[in-house]
């Protein structure tokens, strides 16, 4: 009886190590680092942009550190942006603890969305009672 128990007790023991590792490393996917090794490089960049164009396959982890607008969606734009960190022209994308959560300003589908250009800017003064640019005002 006391060998069953120890047999049991190694067999939930290795279960439990086995289970840890796998969300361990889940947990550990840095975004923009979609090779893996550590460092965001131009490398990284290129694999995404092979994977948005579909000429090549990537693993669930290399799809969700590619994916740094986190739309579910891997894109040209993504690999834009892991290109532009690698050259530290930007820091990389922080991911959302609730990314579909409307509200979470990284969401692409919120107005809000600081990282979504929304067209340009003009002042009141520059446009029309019914709200069109006036085309001398343009240049002025």
């Amino acid at each position: 009886m006391k060998k069953q128990n120890k047999l049991a007790i190694a067999a939930l023991m290795t279960v439990l190590v086995v289970l840890f590792v796998h969300f361990a490393s889940a947990a550990t996917v840095t975004v923009c680092d979609v090779d893996g090794d550590g460092k965001i490089t131009a490398a990284d960049a290129r694999l995404a942009l092979r994977a948005s164009a579909k000429l090549q396959t990537l693993t669930a982890a290399q799809t969700e550190a590619a994916d740094v607008d986190f739309n579910g969606t891997l894109t040209a734009s993504d690999a834009r942006t892991i290109l532009r960190v690698s050259a530290k022209l930007q820091n990389p994308p922080v991911r959302p603890t609730n990314p579909t959560d409307p509200t979470n300003p990284t969401n692409p589908t919120n107005p809000t969305n600081p990282t979504q250009p929304s067209g340009i800017q003009v002042s009141d003064q520059k446009t029309g009672k019914d709200g069109t640019i006036k085309g001398s005002d343009l240049f002025s």
